[in-house]
């Protein structure tokens, strides 16, 4: 067939060809090019959105333990003076600062005061390790709720001291806050 075709019609079937690879080449590099961007801008949406929701994780752990903290002093204070005068605090305490629950435990894991009286209390409160550590070190500390945390729920715990005016240690306050819950602010 080619050899009936002139040179000239050959030339001209070249060049065609050739400008349709061309073509067809600058049309998956441009389509390359505008997946790889797509993917790109993709990515860094997902990126700034993860980065978002970690600030605002940080955030609410960060004034959680500081509001904690600033109650676990105001405990020990009340604690020295009596039983009634800590339950009296506890029970007057804004409950709307708190994400999740709260639990005042003595050092051998009694429970002292829940912040939902009569709720069923999980078990294993003592138990938990930043209890223990928060225990024996004496320090406040973070982490995840062992007794609390389910495959479908994200949780964090803070554990603070209680000290009386001698350091003598009086309890611990365990607050669970729920990460997965829309409305931290």
């Amino acid at each position: 067939m080619l050899s009936r075709i002139g040179l000239q019609h050959r030339i001209t079937l070249l060049i065609g060809l050739t400008v349709a690879g061309i073509i067809a080449v600058s049309v998956y590099v441009g389509m390359s090019a505008v997946n790889d961007t797509e993917e790109t801008g993709q990515r860094e949406q997902l990126t700034s959105t993860a980065r978002t929701v970690a600030d605002h994780v940080d955030d609410v752990l960060t004034r959680t333990v500081g509001r904690e903290a600033h109650l676990a002093r105001m405990v020990a204070n009340a604690w020295s003076r009596g039983e009634p005068e800590l339950t009296n605090l506890l029970d007057a305490y804004p409950r709307l600062l708190f994400e999740s629950e709260l639990y005042l435990l003595r050092p051998r894991g009694e429970l002292v005061w829940s912040m939902r009286p009569g709720a069923p209390i999980p078990r294993g409160l003592s138990a938990e390790p930043l209890v223990r550590e928060s225990l024996a070190s004496l320090q406040s500390t973070v982490g995840s709720c062992a007794a609390f945390t389910t495959q479908e729920r994200s949780q964090a715990c803070f554990a603070s001291p209680v000290l009386l005016e001698d350091d003598e240690l009086a309890g611990v306050l365990l607050a669970q806050i729920d990460l997965a819950r829309p409305d931290l602010n």
